[in-house]
């Protein structure tokens, strides 16, 4: 697995646990790009999209 892929998907993670979904989303969205394989792509494009349309992320957090 890359690295960068890893620790970028890492930090989306802690981010979404956080509740900062709109930053989870960004994070996910370069993971995909660095990603390898199809699989990790996949996935982390799945994971942006629903940080940015999750009923998580706050309506203010979207505005910013």
């Amino acid at each position: 697995m890359n690295p960068a892929y890893a620790q970028l998907a890492a930090q989306a993670v802690a981010n979404e646990r956080a509740g900062k979904g709109v930053d989870a989303h960004k994070l996910w969205n370069k993971a995909s790009r660095l990603a390898k394989n199809t699989a990790n792509q996949g996935w982390a494009a799945a994971r942006a999209e629903f940080c940015l349309n999750s009923r998580f992320v706050h309506v203010r957090e979207r505005v910013a």
